[in-house]
């Protein structure tokens, strides 16, 4: 029912969708297979590669049987890691890890339990074992309630996110979201095509800053038109040891005010450190008929006049073809994480 970050999975979708075969967004994860299903019942392949990539989305979706339950297992070696994930879905954060694990999949919920026993982390924390990946997850009204420990997506990119991303540990909370990305059916709302929303709470681990902080965060994306996809996203940290916990607190740090008051040395009146920007995918084969797209994001690591301020900014192209059959895809991404263009020690730090 939920794809956690899957590289193949995304690669493929990606593949069809600059195709113009599906119309299937691969920006905000989990990515849900009624989603995805959707958006392949529509799909209209034609030459030999396509039918040979919507083929194995296919496959994918037919494991994904009613009432299954999986035992499964990982050995990961790796030599002389130094560096964070490079990459969408790169979870591989220490030199040996083993991970075993039970899934449990109904139609309308899904339990999965994981742990990941971990030698030379490159993210050293206070224990050996990790669950992440592990949640339980429930569907109603369309509607999917998630609570675990589970990585997360936001943006258009290939290797990397400004705001939530696979350079982050997956933080135990809850998530919702969508299930499947249907447009509006009123007619004032329609214009606004096929659209998703996150929500997420929850409660940071080994944070040394400000210990005890939580984090809350909230995506939304649409497609107006097939061509065009935009998206908002916005985090922010609340709460822990020497931070306010009180209601108006948080409904400042919803708000987004009196936010730059720790510049001011206020720092026990300061209600939240915030992220926020917005991000745009253009596919041109719906435009030109090039199988291609390109891509933007931008995010402000504070605020000023109510916009991302200090931003830091990413984009990229991509090229989806086959050769004698084969399919393929090339792209090129460009990624500044400085403050506005200067190194002012802003961006990621708290």
């Amino acid at each position: 029912n939920l794809h956690m970050n899957d590289l193949r999975l995304k690669a493929e979708i990606d593949w069809l969708n600059a195709q113009g075969v599906t119309q299937i967004s691969t920006s905000t994860w989990p990515l849900t297979a009624n989603e995805i299903s959707r958006g392949i019942s529509t799909a209209n392949a034609q030459s030999q590669a396509q039918q040979q990539v919507l083929q194995s989305v296919q496959t994918r979706l037919s494991n994904n049987r009613e009432s299954v339950v999986q035992a499964f297992g990982e050995l990961s070696l790796q030599t002389d890691r130094q560096q964070l994930p490079q990459t969408f879905a790169d979870d591989k954060l220490a030199g040996q890890q083993v991970m075993v694990g039970v899934a449990l999949t109904e139609r309308d919920w899904e339990a999965n339990l994981q742990a990941t026993v971990k030698n030379d982390e490159l993210i050293d924390d206070d224990s050996d074992v990790s669950f992440e990946g592990s949640y339980l997850a429930g569907n109603y009204a369309n509607q999917w309630l998630i609570a675990g420990k589970i990585p997360a997506w936001w943006g258009p990119g290939h290797d990397g996110s400004l705001i939530r991303g696979d350079a982050s540990i997956p933080v135990t909370g809850f998530t919702m979201q969508r299930d499947t990305q249907t447009a509006p059916t009123s007619r004032y709302l329609d214009w606004v095509g096929p659209w998703q929303y996150q929500l997420f709470a929850g409660q940071l681990d080994d944070y040394d800053a400000v210990p005890d902080a939580k984090l809350f965060g909230a995506r939304l994306t649409a497609s107006p038109w097939q061509w065009l996809e935009l998206g908002a996203s916005r985090t922010f940290m609340w709460g822990g040891e020497g931070r306010p916990e009180s209601l108006s607190s948080f409904g400042d740090a919803i708000l987004g005010t009196r936010d730059n008051e720790a510049t001011a040395g206020n720092t026990d009146d300061d209600p939240a450190n915030q992220l926020g920007g917005f991000d745009a995918r253009v596919q041109l084969s719906s435009l030109v008929n090039v199988p291609a797209s390109v891509y933007a994001q931008y995010v402000g690591e504070d605020e000023a006049g109510g916009l991302p301020a200090k931003n830091m900014y990413l984009a990229g192209a991509d090229y989806a073809s086959s050769y004698q059959g084969l399919p393929y895809q090339v792209y090129a991404e460009y990624a500044d994480t400085r403050s506005s263009g200067e190194v002012k020690g802003v961006s990621y730090d708290h």
